[in-house]
């Protein structure tokens, strides 16, 4: 977590009007227009100000610096620290499937080579979007196994022992609707190789 006091170089015990001054000084002199080399030093300044320059974002900032169960960084409450706990993230089943995940490569260097800074050469096949079917992967149906949601509820036991279990739709394999015509093009994967 980026220290925006330290950035604007005043304590944390600082008034509104002490932050706005520092910030005015700082900003002059890292200005792009004034100095080339501050591009990156004059937007820490900026994103550091319309945090602590703003009382209401500053106090939040301020409990959110001074946590213990953020790690003193990130703008996590509880409830998102415990949603990520348990893989219950915010939307719907759909909407989270659809996030991309990170991509990694893996690439072999010795300590010279990381050391030196080395450059590699990397190839690699990555999908791209159907431009027959946008991306769709044909004429789609909304699923009538779930009615577009891309999961069944099954319940199981009676009385005050039930269980309920969230699978993904038999149907539709959990995407929520079927193709009624495969594209010609990438037979219905709405993605090329490239």
């Amino acid at each position: 977590m980026k220290d925006y006091y330290k950035i604007l170089e005043v304590e944390e015990k600082a008034s509104q009007d002490e932050i706005k001054k520092s910030y005015r000084t700082l900003s002059k002199k890292f200005h792009p227009d004034i100095n080339p080399d501050g591009d990156e030093k004059f937007k820490d300044i900026a994103e550091s100000y319309d945090t602590i320059g703003n009382a209401e974002k500053r106090a939040q900032y301020d409990q959110t610096k001074n946590n213990p169960f953020t790690g003193g960084g990130g703008n996590s409450s509880f409830e998102e620290m415990f949603n990520q706990m348990f893989n219950r993230g915010g939307g719907n089943q759909r909407t989270r499937r659809k996030s991309v995940p990170d991509k990694i490569v893996k690439v072999r260097i010795n300590p010279v080579e990381s050391y030196q800074g080395a450059e590699k050469k990397i190839q690699y096949l990555k999908d791209i979007q159907c431009s027959t079917c946008s991306g769709t992967g044909g004429q789609q149906q909304t699923c009538s196994g779930c009615n577009g949601v891309g999961f069944q509820i099954k319940t199981f036991g009676s009385g005050f022992m039930t269980q309920q279990i969230r699978q993904a739709c038999s149907t539709c394999g959990g995407r929520g609707y079927t193709l009624i015509h495969k594209c010609n093009t990438c037979v219905g994967q709405g993605t090329k190789i490239t």
